[in-house]
């Protein structure tokens, strides 16, 4: 039994180790780019902070966010997340990954978006007034 690419993932391990592994792999027909010896592993960890520095900007004021900034992180987010499903194997941990990425940016784009309506529609009843008393 040999599992393609098996060698570079588990250099350096024990017999009794790779027995095991390499059976649940070849029993599970799981896929060995996966280990986390590899970029396919490693990618989309550490992706994983953008999601966080996404969530930490929940906590923002909304006329700080940077519309362009977050339209580029979810446009991105949007394409990687179809490009995971589209080659093979599927990479589903790039895919939630960005997944959560481009949701991040959506919502940061509509709390500013919501606040620039506020804000316009704030100015605009501010002026009526002032125009009425004319």
């Amino acid at each position: 039994m040999f599992v393609e690419g098996a060698t570079e993932c588990f250099t350096g391990l024990s017999p009794f180790f790779l027995i095991t592994h390499l059976s649940l792999i070849y029993a599970f027909n799981i896929d060995i780019c996966r280990c986390p010896q590899t970029i396919f592993f490693w990618a989309p960890a550490f992706k994983w902070g953008l999601v966080i520095a996404g969530l930490g900007d929940l906590q923002r004021p909304a006329n700080k966010i940077s519309v362009s900034q977050s339209c580029a992180l979810g446009i991105t987010g949007l394409i990687w997340t179809r490009y995971s499903l589209a080659i093979t194997p599927k990479n589903w941990n790039l895919f939630s990954v960005n997944l959560f990425v481009a949701f991040t940016a959506i919502y940061q784009i509509t709390r500013s978006l919501r606040y620039q309506q506020q804000q316009a529609a704030l100015e605009a009843a501010k002026a009526t007034p002032a125009n009425a008393s004319h």
